[in-house]
This record gives C-alpha cells, sequence and structure tokens, in this order.
C-alpha cells in the first residue's frame, strides 16, 4: 500500500518486498572537459545586398537595434545582420521607434556565415510581447551567463529560411530570392536547405520567457548541457517557459518544419520532407521547464534524444481544468532512439485543480539506466527515490484536485504504432492521484512496443527497484496499466535466462484505506495490435511483481483484475501476479486471467526443471471479503479455450479468504488445458478461515500428471465451507512422488467434495487423494476411469475425526478396473459414522497389504460394497517383463516349447470343432437335436452330427452357443481331442 506521503508497492506474501531504498550522498558534479568560448564583441547589420535598413548603435554595454523594414506597415519587423554576437555583461537591445506601429513578430537573421555566441542578455524594448526570431544557419552558442529579456515568444533557429503564412519566404542568404522574403503574414514553417544545419548549444545559460510565452531552438544538433564556472563547479543549463511551450527540434535533411497555433505559437510544431534527424542532448544537470498555474507544453523532436542527468518538468501548481484542456500531450518526445541515464526525470504533474499533463515518448527504441543520481518520488521525502522517474502525478489532497495524466511510450509514429525496443532499466514510471472525485477520469500508464524489458540490476550504493505505479490515496479511481507487446521480459535475457542480481520489479496498481478510497486499477497484457484477444509472443517474468490491491473502498467499489494474454508465459524465481482486497468491508479481489498455449513456472523452454529457486505464485487473496477468481485458458476469448501445455513446476497457485460472510461467492481456479504438468508445487489452493466459502478448483485437461510432492487442496478452518476440487481428463491423471489432492477441514465446516473424471486410466503412487475433517463431516471421494484405477503405495482417504454426528465421506470408484498395491481406501471415523465405500468394476485386484475400510472407533461403520464379476484379495501383482516375446513367432513355432527343454513359450489357440472367427464370435454348437427332440446321437461318447449329402443339417434344428467375454477377464476356449504331433 502507499500511505499519503510516500510510494510502496502492494504486496500480500509472506515478505514485504522494499521499493525504495535511502538516498546516498551523492559524488560531485563531473567535470566538464568543454572549454567554454568568449563571445566575438560584434553586433553588425549585413552590408550590401541584403541590408533592410538595420542600424546598430553601440553604448558602453549596451548595443542597440533600430531601424529594420516593415512591409507595408504591418506587424512584422525585419533586421538582418552580419554578425550576431553578445558578450557577456552586454545587451543586445531591440528598441522600437514607431511605439504607434503594433509589432507581432521581430524577425532577424544573420548573414555572415559565422556560429552566433550569446554570453550576454538579448531583450526588447518598446515591443510589448512581440515575438522574436533569430535565424544563423551556421548555429547559436549560449553561454553561462546569456538571459533574455523578451515581451513575446524566442525562437532561435539554424534555418535556412522562414516560410509564411502567404508562403512567402525569409532566406537567410540574401541572394536567394530578395524579392520575396518580406511579408506581413505570420510564420508558418523554418525550412532547411542542407543536411547539417548549424549546432544549438546551451552551455549553463539561464533562457527564460515571459509567463505564457514559449521558447524554441530549432536547427541541427542540440546540446543543453551544464558550465564549468569553476574547478568542481558546474552551472546547470535551464530553459523555462512558465506556461508557455519549449519546442527542441533537431533535423539532419532537408525539409520544413511547421508551426501549429494561433499567432504562430510553436506549441505543436510538424515536420515535413525529412529524411533523418538530429541528436538531442540534456546533461550535466540541464532543466526544460514549463511550470506554472497551468503548465505548458513541451515538445522534442530529434533521430537520438538523450538525458543525462536532467529533467523536463512541467508542473501545474494551480490551474483551473479549463486551462489546460489540451488534446496533445503535455510533454511530447519523439525520436529514433531515446536514452535516458543517471537521475533523469520527466514529469507533468499537477499540485492544485488543472489535470495533470500527459507525457507521450514517441520512439522507436527506449533504453534507461540508473547512475549516481537518484530522483525523489516525493518532494517532501529524499529517502524515497528512483534511478529515472517519469511521472504525472495530482498531488492535491483536496476534492477538486486535477486527475492524474496519461504516460504513453509508443512506436515513433505515435498513437496506434508500437516501438521496436524498450528498455527500462533501474527506472519507475508513475500515474498517482492522491485527492479528488469519484468523478474523476482514469490515468491510463501504456506501453507499446515489440520488445519491453523491465530489470532493476542495482543501483549503485541502494536505490529503488524498476517499478511502474498507478495508485490512488483519495476518492478518485487509480488509473490503469496496459502493455502491448509481442515480447515483455522481467529481469530476463532475452534467451529467458536470469538477469543475475537484478532486484524484483513492480507493476502495482492499489488504493489507500477507507470506505470512500476509489476502486484500483486493472493491469493488462496482451499483443501489440489493438484488438483485446491479441495474443504477445512471450511474457517471461523472474523476480517480477504484478499486482492489483485494495486497501479500502466498500462492497460495491469495482475491482482491480489483471489480464494476460500471450502465446507464452513464464514465471520464475519469485515472480508474482496477486490481486488483494483489505479493509473491514473491502470491494471483492480482482481476477487473474491468463489466457496462454503455454504457461512454464521454473521451466526452461525445452522443458527442463528450473530448481532451487524461490517459489513463483499466482494469488488472489481477500482479508475479510471475496477473493478473485484465477482463470488460466487458451488464447481465445472463451474460458472453455484451452491452453496447450502447462508446465508448472514450484508454484503456488491459490485464493485466499480470512472473512466474508455465507453469501459471498466462492473464488474459483479454473485451469483448461490441453496437458497439465503439476511438479513441486506444494500451494495449490483455495482457503478460507471466516464465513465464507473457501474457492472451488477445476482443472479440465486431456492428460493431468502431479509429481514430486504436488499439493492440490482446498481448506477451510472457520465456519465457511471447504471448497470442491475437480479434475476432468480426456485421456489420464497421474499422481506421483508424494503428490496430494486434498479437501480438509480443521473447523466448524464441512470438507469440500473431490471428484476426478481421469478419462482411461487414474494411476497413483506414492500419493492420496484425501478429504479430512476435524470437527465436521468429510467431504466425498469420486474417482471415474473407462479403463482403470490403480493406487500403488498410496491411499484414498475420506476420514473424519469429530464428535458422533460427523459423517466420513462416501468412496465412488467405476473403472473397468481397479488395481491396489500396497494401498489404502478408507473412510473411516472416530466417534461419527464411517463413510461409504462403493467399488464398482469389472475386475479387482488387490494384493494382501491393501486395506478397504469404512470403520468407526466409537460410532457406525460405513459399508464397503464392491461389484465385480472378478475379484482377488490375496495373492501377488506381478509386473509383466518389459520386453515381451513376439506372438507371430510363437504361433510359427508351435512345438517350440518342447524343443528348446521348456526354457521357451508357446501360445496355441484351439477349439474342439475349430475355434470362432473372432475372439467373442459365434461358433456352431456340437450339440444337435434329432428329429423327435431325444437328444443327440452318442457316437463313442462323443457327440455325433449326421450330415447330408450336401453338407448341411438337413431337417434338424441346430445349437449354437454366443460366449460374452467378460471386460478385463480371459476368455478360454478348452481344446478337446487334440492330437498335434511334436516331432523331435
Amino acid at each position: 500500500m502507499m500511505g499519503t506521503h510516500g510510494l510502496e508497492p502492494f504486496t500480500p506474501r509472506r515478505h514485504v518486498y522494499a521499493i525504495f531504498f535511502l538516498l546516498g550522498l551523492l559524488l560531485p558534479w563531473p567535470h566538464v572537459s568543454r572549454v567554454l568560448a568568449q563571445a566575438p564583441p560584434a553586433i553588425t547589420p549585413t552590408v550590401g545586398p541584403g541590408n533592410l535598413g538595420t542600424i546598430v548603435t553601440p553604448n558602453g554595454n549596451v548595443h542597440t537595434i533600430t531601424g529594420g523594414s516593415r512591409p507595408g506597415n504591418g506587424a512584422n519587423l525585419f533586421h538582418s545582420f552580419g554578425q550576431f554576437n553578445v558578450p557577456a555583461n552586454n545587451i543586445a537591445n531591440f528598441l522600437n521607434e514607431t511605439p504607434a506601429l503594433p509589432t507581432t513578430n521581430i524577425l532577424g537573421r544573420v548573414t555572415g556565415g559565422n556560429v552566433s555566441s550569446i554570453f550576454g542578455t538579448i531583450q526588447t524594448t518598446g515591443f510589448g510581447n512581440a515575438n522574436l526570431f533569430l535565424m544563423n544557419p551556421a548555429g547559436f552558442l549560449f553561454g553561462p551567463t546569456a538571459t533574455l529579456n523578451v515581451g513575446g515568444m524566442v525562437t532561435f533557429t539554424s534555418a535556412d529560411y522562414l516560410r509564411f503564412g502567404d508562403n512567402a519566404k525569409f532566406y537567410a542568404a540574401p541572394s536567394m530570392d530578395p524579392g520575396s522574403l518580406l511579408s506581413i503574414a505570420p510564420v508558418a514553417a523554418f525550412g532547411f536547405l542542407g543536411s547539417n544545419p548549424g549546432a544549438i548549444t546551451v552551455q549553463g545559460s539561464q533562457l527564460s520567457v515571459a509567463p505564457g510565452q514559449g521558447l524554441s531552438l530549432i536547427g541541427g544538433n542540440m546540446a543543453i548541457e551544464g558550465a564549468v564556472l569553476a574547478p568542481n563547479q558546474v552551472q546547470p543549463a535551464r530553459l523555462t517557459a512558465p506556461g508557455g511551450p519549449i519546442t527542441l527540434v533537431s533535423v539532419a535533411s532537408p525539409g520544413e518544419v511547421g508551426l501549429k497555433g494561433a499567432g504562430g505559437q510553436p506549441a505543436e510544431p510538424t515536420w515535413n520532407g525529412f529524411t533523418k534527424f538530429g541528436t538531442i542532448s540534456l546533461s550535466q544537470g540541464a532543466s526544460l521547464d514549463t511550470s506554472a498555474d497551468a503548465a505548458g507544453h513541451v515538445v522534442i523532436r530529434g533521430g537520438q534524444f538523450t538525458m543525462e542527468d536532467a529533467s523536463i518538468k512541467a508542473i501545474s501548481e494551480n490551474g483551473i481544468t479549463a486551462a489546460t484542456t489540451n488534446a496533445s500531450p503535455t510533454i511530447s518526445i519523439t525520436a529514433e532512439t531515446v536514452t535516458l541515464n543517471n537521475g533523469a526525470y520527466i514529469t507533468a504533474d499537477t499540485l492544485g485543480t488543472a489535470p495533470a499533463g500527459d507525457i507521450a515518448l514517441n520512439v522507436g527504441t527506449m533504453t534507461t539506466r540508473a547512475g549516481v543520481n537518484r530522483v525523489p518520488l516525493n518532494p517532501n521525502d529524499n529517502d524515497i527515490v528512483a534511478g529515472n522517474l517519469i511521472a504525472s502525478d495530482s498531488w492535491s489532497l483536496n476534492s477538486d484536485a486535477g486527475p492524474a495524466g496519461n504516460i504513453t511510450i509508443q512506436g515513433i509514429d505515435g498513437q496506434g504504432t508500437a516501438a521496436t525496443s524498450v528498455l527500462l532499466r533501474d527506472s519507475s514510471i508513475s500515474s498517482r492521484i492522491f485527492g479528488g472525485s469519484p468523478e474523476a477520469s482514469r490515468s491510463l500508464i501504456t506501453i507499446s512496443a515489440d520488445s519491453l524489458v523491465l530489470t532493476n540490476e542495482g543501483l549503485p550504493g541502494g536505490g529503488a527497484a524498476a517499478t511502474i505505479v498507478a495508485n490512488t490515496i483519495g476518492p478518485a479511481p487509480a488509473g490503469n496499466i496496459a502493455f502491448n507487446v509481442n515480447t515483455m521480459l522481467g529481469n530476463v535475457n532475452p534467451d529467458e535466462t536470469r538477469i543475475e542480481g537484478a532486484r524484483t520489479v513492480f507493476i502495482v496498481t492499489s488504493n489507500n484505506p477507507g470506505s470512500t478510497a476509489g476502486p484500483t486499477g486493472n493491469i493488462i497484457i496482451s499483443g501489440i495490435r489493438p484488438e483485446s484477444t491479441d495474443a504477445a509472443r512471450l511474457v517471461a517474468l523472474d523476480s517480477t511483481f504484478i499486482s492489483a490491491g485494495a486497501d479500502g473502498g466498500t462492497a460495491s467499489t469495482p475491482p482491480g483484475n489483471i489480464t494476460i494474454t500471450t502465446d507464452t508465459l513464464s514465471l520464475a524465481n519469485d515472480a508474482g501476479i496477486v490481486t488483494a482486497t483489505f479493509g473491514e468491508a473491502p470491494p471483492p479481489a480482482g481476477d487473474i486471467t491468463l489466457n496462454v498455449n503455454t504457461l512454464r513456472a521454473h521451466t526452461r523452454p525445452d522443458g527442463t526443471l528450473i530448481n532451487a529457486l524461490p517459489q513463483s505464485f499466482l494469488a488472489s487473496v481477500s482479508l475479510s471479503g471475496q477473493a478473485g477468481n484465477i482463470i488460466i485458458s487458451g488464447v481465445g476469448s472463451e474460458t472453455t479455450d484451452a491452453a496447450k501445455v502447462l508446465l508448472l513446476n514450484n508454484l503456488e497457485l491459490n485464493t485466499v479468504v480470512f472473512g466474508g460472510n455465507s453469501t459471498t461467492t466462492p473464488a474459483t481456479i479454473m485451469v483448461t488445458a490441453e496437458s497439465i504438468q503439476l511438479t513441486n508445487s506444494k500451494n495449490i489452493k483455495t482457503n478460507t478461515s471466516g464465513a465464507a466459502p473457501a474457492g472451488n478448483i477445476n482443472f479440465n485437461a486431456t492428460t493431468f500428471s502431479a509429481d514430486q510432492g504436488t499439493r492440490v487442496s482446498s481448506s477451510t478452518s472457520g465456519p465457511g465451507p471447504g471448497g470442491a476440487i475437480s479434475i476432468t481428463a480426456g485421456q489420464s491423471v497421474a499422481l506421483d512422488h508424494g503428490s496430494s489432492i486434498t479437501a480438509s477441514s480443521t473447523g466448524p465446516a464441512d470438507a469440500g467434495d473431490i471428484t476426478i473424471n481421469a478419462g482411461r486410466t487414474f494411476t497413483s503412487t506414492n500419493s492420496s487423494v484425501t478429504t479430512e475433517a476435524a470437527q465436521a463431516s468429510g467431504g466425498n471421494i469420486t474417482i471415474l476411469a473407462t479403463d482403470s484405477v490403480r493406487l500403488i503405495n498410496s491411499q484414498l482417504n475420506a476420514s473424519v475425526q469429530g464428535s458422533a454426528t460427523t459423517v466420513g465421506g462416501n468412496i465412488v470408484i467405476d473403472p473397468q478396473a481397479v488395481i491396489l498395491q500396497n494401498s489404502r481406501i478408507v473412510a473411516n471415523a472416530t466417534q461419527g459414522q464411517g463413510g461409504n465405500i462403493s467399488i464398482t468394476t469389472q475386475s479387482f485386484l488387490a494384493d494382501a497389504t491393501s486395506v478397504i475400510d469404512a470403520s468407526s472407533q466409537f460410532g457406525i461403520s460405513g459399508t464397503v460394497n464392491i461389484q465385480s464379476p472378478t475379484s482377488q484379495m490375496a495373492g501377488r501383482l506381478v509386473a509383466l517383463p518389459n520386453n515381451p516375446l513376439t506372438a507371430t513367432a510363437l504361433l510359427s513355432q508351435r512345438c517350440a516349447a518342447l524343443a528348446q527343454g521348456g526354457q521357451f513359450s508357446s501360445f496355441v489357440m484351439a477349439g474342439r470343432y475349430g475355434v470362432p472367427p473372432e475372439p467373442g464370435g459365434w461358433l456352431a454348437s456340437p450339440l444337435m437335436l434329432d428329429g423327435t427332440a431325444s437328444g443327440p446321437v452318442a457316437q463313442d461318447g462323443h457327440p455325433s452330427f449326421e450330415n447330408d449329402q450336401s453338407g448341411s443339417f438337413s431337417g434338424r434344428e441346430i445349437l449354437s452357443i454366443r460366449r460374452w467375454p467378460v471386460a478385463g477377464t480371459t476368455t478360454r476356449f478348452a481344446s478337446i481331442g487334440w492330437t498335434g504331433d511334436c516331432g523331435s
């Protein structure tokens, strides 16, 4: 559960997982090897062709810029500079000489071919909130003392031209088209003609614009980094636009960056015609910040985007909902490659009534990794940290708090596309809400990727586990979490081997205590297509914990469900999938639904077992209400669709209820697969200790096997009745090596029933099927099979130990054959009545050490009813040889037994006057009635037949005998008068 001031994942396990660790001391800032250049002290107008009447008047450290060209006395004022450099402690001041003429845009170009070095201040005077555009194809360098004092939006670009709304173009090179460069229309696009635009570098600069205005850098490669001011002293770069947009676009080919928005505001740029984008890097404490009452947008587009010890913040502090309603994300990052390292922090939180902003990362590949820096997950607690953090949280505790935001990682083309690869290492994604109302909209964390890897390989010096969290602390609903993937690996390498040394990864949605708590969210893992039935290819989880838990709410509060749809699901090393509910009158726990073809637990792809690792688990737990169902079936939409194979080794699969009442719906474990193999899985169970009934367990398979001490059980220790266990197989059920199926009661309620419909065969070796009760009556055991039920050193036990009012469970067995070898079938009682044992079979074979007993020590004994034509309870059963002889050889050598001195067996099939054409077939009778019905004619003591010349029994009736064999027994036809001779 998460407290009001911290983040802690919900866990119902006996272990308590710690997500976040104490923050260590930060290491000193790394030394910046780049030596800062000093700006050349020159601002000069363009000389000769292309001069637009710009005048630069130096006065001490102030360079006043006047003149310029204003076409049609319109709102656009144009300047042209040969060089534009502002040294430290200098001011480049654009002065309005004609205040009577309103100015919307001040547009300047630099034609000299040199980088513009800005170490001083660029300001506008007398222009109000006019926007400033500076274009230099050679690029810009901003030093640590660079500042802005501009009333409107500011854009620095290394584009080759500006295109206006009327398609006129203002070229940086005057020779390109001097006749069409001036326009009264707003700026519509930035045009690039080459593949190597000038770079834009920001070193330790503090660049900010007026509230509500935008700051844009549009050009070639960009580096926003710290500046070395003194040894071991680095000043971070900061770009600030309170409530306004910050736009970074880096290109590396010809094309146009278009602008959307009123007045040319680049809140939502577009890119047209580009085949390649450049690099953008934020490092050494660099920050982009649009935080305000209603935060502004951040838009980033590049080919490679890197954050190293840097932050992007768009925090709404006290805005109203209407002020920030926008279909586009508050923070949008688009790049073929995105890398977040060493304390990278991206947040669009809200502290007031405005909604938290949406965050979208449109990527080809994305990789994160922690370093020495930590990012606090709670501003008030520096001990709760992450290696890197992407967050859109709502922090206000008020009922009018804005909702948490959506966080989306997807393909580079945006909505409906999937990234190629997303690797979240040592990082956290958070969408939490602390206040709000029940009507607040749910947030959503979505990751769409062909390959998703979540891992926590261990932060240096300790730190937070990799975590994805969508929680609510108030009455608002918690967010949902959705992964649309082909492969999802939690602490697993691509070959499904473990990432050694990695700590637990958490994927959590939860709420906090109290009846007014909002509902938890849902967690969904499926394929990359939008259909809910689309299956991922592989989900492999090692030391990964997925949970949807409710610590508050009411019985009518919707539960949080977990659904995974994948061709193959693999669990290992304490991997867990859990739904749970706590509190005095909580909502029901959510369902866990696994739609799979293959489910493996501690099993390699080749079927070999992985041992000596902590148990993995699927669990639904309720402390005082209703546990959820656990459903495992095929990838189809119906629960009756069968998975192909379940290889479950060292897996805990359970539903547990601690409270509830008699009307509580029992939780069900329902597993449907062609092949179910349970190995060393001692906790497959449904338990209750309260008034609610224990859940039922249903296995449906073609073949079912339990091995190495597997225990399938349903138990009750309170007034709630025990659950039923049902195993239905099309071919066989096999228990081996100490495995058991048990329905028990240690309290006043009766134990549940066990029903096994084994298909053809049921085999139990050194195992047991048991219903038992300490105080109440036992459950019934029913075992059905078409062919055989065989017990070897095993038992079927439906005994009770309670008072005289208790009754042992009944045992019903109904196959063709029952074979007991040193085994027991008992339905005993201590003071109560023994149960009844009913065995109906064609052949019942039991050795002398086997026991069938329905007695009561002090009460009334039950009955034992065995219905079988063939019964043997005194002999010894011996296994047939492993290498049986070939029947064809015996038939062709009928005298081999004598010829080999009795060392060779023989098989002879004969009849008195022939053999039937098939076993059990019709054979003419040797008995024939004469015409007077006086009986057969005897000759020499043998029955005689008198045939007419045609070979038929003329004028006589023929008696025939049909021999019906009993199934499972041997039918013999005696050989009479055989005179076959065996020669030497």
